[in-house]
């Protein structure tokens, strides 16, 4: 169990930091024709941010999610996973959805940033792709399969562990196996704990110090 709950991680990890790197790179390389090419010398590189900026955005959320199948219970557990299965689809659509017209938009674009000329017609620029493209892509498919074991294998996992918990919670846990070991109960530790502050205070009201070694006891 606790083999797979780490394997699905390492896939989604995996997965979240090859699309932040896939979306630093250049995935076009655009060289524009006609009246704009003496504007530009050599070919103009497009990132992946630019050509697709959802990659990254997907990205950093497989990161995120990967630290939620970690420290969450089951319930959550099983929505993140979900969630996780659409972020690696979405990775594996984003550069298939931007390609479909050979990223002509943001081959466009970049020609219009370096030489001032919107170019809406075909035929003004030449782009080529990267392989970064299908990087971007087998990266969801990483987060797609750490997502798909968190789904089959979630449900064995263990819960999150003590450290995961608010300090509230681990002190009255503890406060109430001490009081199972004394055999009192919570409350009446509690009830004593006031009586004593109680004589703490009518006793600094008399003038008597309750620290001294000669005070009356509390």
């Amino acid at each position: 169990m606790r083999s797979s709950k780490g394997l699905a991680a390492l896939l989604v990890v995996l997965g979240g930091l090859l699309a932040i790197l896939a979306g630093g790179r250049t995935w076009l390389s655009v060289t524009p024709l006609g009246a704009t090419v003496s504007a530009v010398s050599g070919a103009i590189p497009v990132s992946g941010r630019e050509a697709a900026p959802a990659g990254s955005a997907l990205g950093l959320v497989a990161l995120a999610g990967a630290v939620a199948l970690l420290t969450s219970g089951l319930v959550v557990r099983s929505v993140v996973a979900v969630l996780l299965a659409l972020c690696g689809a979405g990775l594996v659509a984003v550069p298939l959805a931007s390609g479909a017209d050979g990223f002509g938009g943001a081959a466009a674009d970049a020609v219009a940033r370096v030489t001032g000329a919107r170019i809406t017609s075909g035929g003004g620029f030449v782009a080529s792709t990267t392989a970064w493209p299908t990087v971007c892509a087998a990266a969801g498919l990483l987060v797609l399969a750490g997502a798909v074991v968190a789904l089959v294998r979630g449900r064995r996992w263990a819960g999150p562990s003590r450290r995961y918990e608010a300090p509230a919670v681990v002190g009255a846990a503890a406060t109430a196996a001490g009081a199972a070991a004394t055999g009192s109960t919570p409350d009446a530790g509690a009830a004593t704990a006031r009586d004593r502050a109680y004589d703490t205070w009518d006793a600094l009201s008399d003038g008597t110090d309750p620290t001294a070694d000669d005070a009356p006891p509390t």
